[in-house]
């Protein structure tokens, strides 16, 4: 008997972790309120949004609307113009490939690159080229999902509330890609340029892209949160420790409230994850059919 309730039990967990979805169901045991979760890509807009109405659909369902952090571009940059500018791009790239830098953040931003950090140079335009050059991306998009999520929720007088301040965010991110000097820029840099100037797409770029979009996604219950270890982003700080802070608001907020949840995809993932954590509270957490 012990037997067939552990291959029962095994049948369920692995149907529950295999199923194709981005969004979660959180049912409160005692008040019996009604949340969601959906896990972002901070990448895509509100036309990937819009392709899945159950989204919209079990937002504008929910009494208050949650993310990471209100965004707010004008604040944003507001903060990067207070900081000194640097020219210290000029000394480690010719000046072709600093112009072509510039005009690649000038399609993605309005602040200038000399307001950056080698580490945030790097990153962004790392992330700048799935977004670029990957088909599962919409061009014509004006928000990215979070930005997208806080705008239906606002033009729907819904209530919205952020875990973390956006000057909480710019100082871990900050802060993080302090230990990353122009030296680290240097070494990398060309690299990443020369992959934009190839005709040729990086599909391995467009992996993880065309993953999430077709929602062919392995969520690695079973696993610790190592995954990012030694890179330049860890789990430890990007995802565990902010996890831990957002479980600590969450019993409240989904005992008093049907929630909608937005935060990035990552924050859902392995034994730390958001899916994991909030089932430990007692919550029952169950996939949500996409189409």
């Amino acid at each position: 008997m012990k037997t067939i309730l552990l291959l029962i039990s095994f049948f369920f967990s692995t149907l529950l972790y295999s199923q194709k979805t981005i969004l979660w169901k959180i049912s409160s045991k005692q008040t019996h309120k009604v949340s969601y979760l959906l896990g972002t890509n901070h990448l895509f807009g509100e036309s990937f949004v819009n392709s899945f109405p159950v989204i919209k659909q079990k937002l504008l369902a929910s009494d208050l609307i949650i993310t990471e952090t209100k965004m707010d571009r004008k604040a944003i940059t507001a903060s990067y113009n207070t900081r000194a500018a640097s020219d210290s791009i000029n000394l480690i790239l010719s000046k072709e490939d600093v112009d072509y830098v510039a005009e690649l953040f000038k399609k993605n931003n309005t602040i200038p690159i000399s307001k950056f950090s080698p580490g945030e140079l790097v990153i962004k335009l790392q992330t700048y080229y799935p977004r670029s050059r990957c088909s599962v991306f919409d061009p014509t998009d004006k928000f990215s999902m979070d930005e997208y999520v806080q705008t239906l929720g606002a033009k729907n007088g819904k209530q919205l509330h952020s875990f973390e301040t956006d000057s909480f965010q710019m100082k871990m991110i900050a802060t993080s890609f302090s230990k990353y000097n122009w030296d680290f820029a240097r070494r990398n840099l060309p690299i990443i340029l020369q992959q934009y100037r190839n005709p040729k797409t990086n599909e391995f770029a467009c992996f993880r892209a065309n993953q999430y979009a077709s929602l062919d996604i392995d969520y690695k219950f079973q696993d610790t949160c190592n995954f990012l270890k030694g890179s330049i982003i860890t789990n430890d700080e990007f995802i565990k420790k902010r996890n831990e802070a957002w479980l600590a608001q969450l019993p409240q907020l989904l005992e008093n409230n049907n929630c909608f949840i937005a935060v990035g995809f990552g924050h859902l993932c392995n034994q730390c994850g958001l899916v994991k954590q909030i089932e430990a509270l007692g919550y029952i957490v169950e996939p949500v059919t996409m189409k």
